[in-house]
């Protein structure tokens, strides 16, 4: 019989090694070595894995949760800066916004305007975040020197031109220009000189409100087409300003852009002509009640049209991660500082631009004359009677009349000549088509000679005098001069005058009295006050702040 003996096995596929010894008569004995695999032993089944639990969220570093915290103070600080913005600039400029408003209701040609402030805040909110291809400028210095000046120029515009200008200020709406200037400053100061170059289209656009050259515009196309040529040149005048700023939200090459203005313009004056035109035949209308719609159905076919032209409404390029800070940049840290300044520069045009409202009683909303020509019927005053001096004469270029106020009762007590004075008053009055200036004449007579000059004074209603006294050395007279300049309207329609008040002291030795002077200045402000009266349009005409 063999005997078994187990050589070797795995744990996978165990292998027995078997030993067999066997004897044979004739070989005698023998070893015979035997493997056999056998099978491994089966596995007891195992339970299924768990689940992996879900990792606990990362609690962020207090430096992140700073950072987060600062970035939404620094965009709530932008927006409260935004709202501070525009209320101190429609606070600061109230009377000049509200009488232009009014104005462009009185006047259809202009009527369009009124799209000026909404496509301005459109704009606006177009250009609120940083774009990816602007220029880096973080310097807060820079912000000052653009920022201060801008603001001084929008005051020196509303607190000095006034006295240096007189009628001519409200005449031309000088008024409305400060407004961008002010609107860039705030810029400037409150978001960085970034964000005032990001906004350079809206504060150009706050510039197309002036209403002086659209009304000259205006008025000598008027005076040649007629009323169908009056709504053309309005759409002409419109559409490009409407059109400027869809290509400003477009984007495409830029002979895409003029090709794109150029046809929009051109089916807007074809509409307003012939379409227009063919409308008034059918139903009389005011012509200019038109310029909006037909402005507003051409913009909406170009829209249409953009993709002929390769062009397309985008929104703006943002910068990637660019956080809204004030300004896009990181250089603008407080606002303590620029508000205070921008606070004081708004209080103070506030309170120049409501004493604009003394130019009411002299010209309209947009400056169209109110008072009636001096000589079409010169005021008369208690006490006084204005008679044509026929015998007066003046160069032969200038449109001028002569009048002598002489008493023909006892005056008033303040419209008494003084003693030494003649009771006498000589006006001359220049007419012009153009602003003539309001200073004093040159004298002409190598024997009259200026004394004193220079004396501006205030006659009221924002009409400025400028007071000078004259020697004439042959005859020892001295003459004391209040000069103005005037917007009057006629049966020629508007003009200006330039008028002169004269009052005489034949004895030399009252020259240098004050008296006299005084006199002449009250009897100015008399004059102009009885002229604006007649016209109805005195100080208690509604519309005239207090």
């Amino acid at each position: 019989m063999g005997a078994r003996t187990e050589i070797g096995s795995s744990a996978e596929s165990p292998i027995r090694w078997d030993d067999w010894e066997q004897a044979s008569p004739m070989t005698g004995p023998t070893r015979t070595r035997l493997a056999v695999m056998t099978p491994a032993p089966a596995r007891a089944p195992t339970a299924p894995r768990p689940a992996p639990a879900p990792a606990p969220a990362p609690v962020p570093a207090p430096a992140a949760r700073r950072r987060r915290a600062r970035r939404r103070g620094r965009r709530l600080e932008v927006m409260a800066a935004a709202l501070v913005a525009v209320a101190y600039l429609v606070g600061a400029y109230r009377y000049t916004l509200t009488l232009l408003l009014r104005g462009v209701a009185t006047e259809p040609t202009l009527a369009w305007l009124v799209v000026v402030l909404p496509l301005a805040a459109l704009l606006a909110a177009y250009h609120a975040r940083p774009g990816s291809q602007e220029p880096a400028i973080h310097d807060r210095q820079l912000d000052y020197l653009v920022g201060v000046p801008l603001l001084v120029a929008a005051l020196a515009v509303v607190v000095l031109l006034p006295r240096q200008l007189s009628t001519l200020f409200w005449t031309y709406r000088i008024d409305v220009l400060a407004l961008p200037l002010h609107a860039a400053g705030l810029v400037a100061l409150l978001f960085g000189t970034r964000a005032l170059w990001r906004l350079r289209s809206v504060i150009g656009l706050l510039a197309v409100a002036w209403p002086a050259p659209w009304l000259l515009l205006t008025d000598a196309w008027a005076e040649r087409a007629p009323s169908s040529g009056a709504l053309t040149v309005a759409t002409a005048l419109c559409f490009p300003v409407v059109a400027g700023v869809l290509l400003t939200l477009s984007a495409g090459r830029r002979r895409g852009k003029a090709a794109w203005l150029i046809a929009g313009t051109a089916v807007a004056i074809g509409a307003a002509t012939f379409g227009g035109g063919a409308f008034l035949a059918e139903r009389p209308v005011a012509v200019e009640t038109l310029v909006l719609p037909v402005v507003a159905v051409t913009a909406v076919l170009m829209l249409l049209a953009l993709p002929v032209f390769r062009l397309r409404l985008s929104a703006p390029s943002l910068t990637a991660g660019a956080p809204a800070v004030a300004g896009g940049s990181p250089a603008v840290r407080s606002l303590a500082l620029p508000l205070i300044i921008v606070t004081l520069a708004s209080v103070t045009v506030a309170q120049a631009d409501w004493r604009l409202g003394r130019y009411a009683s002299v010209a309209g909303p947009l400056g169209e004359p109110l008072t009636t020509a001096f000589v079409t019927e010169p005021p008369v005053l208690p006490g006084w009677a204005a008679v044509p001096d026929e015998g007066a004469s003046g160069p032969p270029e200038q449109e001028r009349s002569t009048f002598r106020y002489e008493p023909t009762a006892q005056p008033p007590a303040g419209l008494t000549p003084p003693a030494g004075a003649a009771p006498l008053l000589r006006v001359v009055v220049i007419s012009a088509t153009t602003q003539p200036s309001g200073r004093a004449e040159r004298p002409v007579d190598p024997s009259i000679s200026i004394l004193s000059g220079g004396r501006t004074v205030e006659l009221g209603h924002g009409v400025m005098a400028d007071v000078v006294s004259y020697l004439d050395r042959d005859t020892g007279a001295v003459a004391f001069t209040a000069t103005w300049s005037l917007p009057v309207r006629d049966t020629r329609g508007s003009r200006f005058e330039r008028i002169a008040l004269s009052g005489e002291a034949p004895d030399g030795r009252h020259a240098h009295t004050a008296p006299i002077q005084d006199f002449v200045e009250r009897a100015a402000r008399e004059i102009l006050r009885a002229q604006v009266a007649r016209a109805g349009t005195g100080p208690t005409s509604p519309g005239v702040p207090a």
